[in-house]
């Protein structure tokens, strides 16, 4: 006797197979993760170039800014954290001297941050990781003082970082040509007198070391998602061979016309043209002006004619960055487009 089912059996009976194989797959073991794949070492296994600067430090174990600001410039501005092969070496130096603990809150450490140790009651910690993929690595620091408050910072060594929010360190693959981010922070470069500076590096600026770029003072944008245009710019080759250089708002009693181009031309401008492969002269040497700094852009622009040649300022508060800064910047420096 032949049997026949009707055909919502059939149905049923398929759903059901479906559901017991995604229920199979979804309890079966998976592969181990990035995460996974993480692990701590020893302090024994940190960077030898770390060792390099503990074995000189002073016998007293004192703080000493100066030694560590060599090493720094020794290992390099693009080599932290510390990279040798898969084993990473993460360093943070506490400038103010306050520091009680130092964690490294990671993408690989997730809701658990790990303390970092700190070498022999100086303000130099540190911790190291087996870390198998770097470019997936996204982290900053998290600094604990005597008053019992904590504060998230970026890496003072490491240059790289993404906007966020909130900010954080990468660890760059310098084979992709994007536009990438720098934090210079003042701390760590005393020539800056205590002005930071966000600075927004072309998609070749990496991989093309022959080439030297215009640069485009921005001053008065507080730091966020205002590069975020002319990334978009670079990508779409609407602007290349350009730096942008963002000072972030300035205090109001360092504001005005004069105080302005005293910082933009005894301290800003002669740091970045040391640091950078700059165009240093005027006709590649750019203002932006926004938010209550535009006034002061306009006039330093126009008062040191031989100086800037070229600058842009909002025509009213409601003007919109994007639509503003993003033509004037491709009408004097275009990029390659199709």
């Amino acid at each position: 006797m032949t049997r026949r089912f009707s055909p919502s059996f059939r149905t049923g009976r398929s759903a059901l197979a479906w559901a017991l194989a995604f229920l199979f797959c979804s309890c079966a073991p998976q592969g181990p993760s990035f995460l996974d794949r993480v692990k701590a070492l020893p302090p024994q296994q940190a960077s030898p170039r770390l060792s390099d600067l503990l074995r000189h430090w002073p016998v007293s174990r004192q703080p000493d800014d100066s030694l560590v600001l060599t090493w720094r410039s020794w290992v390099g501005e693009t080599s932290f954290p510390l990279l040798q092969k898969k084993t990473v070496t993460f360093v943070y130096y506490d400038f103010t001297h306050q520091a009680t603990s130092v964690d490294l809150e990671a993408n690989f450490a997730q809701n658990k941050p790990e303390r970092l140790l700190r070498f022999e009651g100086t303000p130099l910690f540190y911790s190291v990781f087996s870390i198998p993929n770097l470019d997936k690595v996204r982290y900053s620091f998290l600094v604990s003082k005597p008053d019992g408050t904590q504060t998230k910072v970026l890496d003072p060594f490491n240059v790289f970082a993404e906007a966020g929010p909130p900010p954080e360190n990468l660890v760059p693959d310098l084979s992709q040509l994007i536009p990438r981010r720098n934090y210079i922070w003042a701390e760590t470069e005393p020539r800056l007198s205590g002005q930071n500076l966000v600075i927004l590096l072309p998609p070749d600026y990496l991989r093309n070391f022959s080439r030297s770029y215009a640069v485009a003072y921005v001053v008065g944008m507080p730091d966020g998602p205002w590069d975020q245009p002319l990334v978009q710019a670079f990508e779409g080759q609407k602007i290349g061979g350009l730096i942008v250089v963002n000072l972030g708002v300035l205090p109001a009693n360092a504001s005005g016309e004069a105080d302005l181009n005293h910082l933009l031309q005894t301290t800003v401008k002669p740091w970045v043209d040391l640091h950078y492969r700059t165009l240093s002269d005027k006709d590649n040497t750019l203002l932006i002006g926004w938010g209550a700094s535009a006034s002061a852009v306009a006039q330093v622009a126009q008062t040191h004619p031989n100086t800037y040649v070229h600058y842009w300022v909002p025509e009213s508060p409601q003007s919109d960055w994007a639509s503003g800064v993003v033509p004037f910047l491709s009408r004097l420096y275009p990029g390659n487009q199709p």
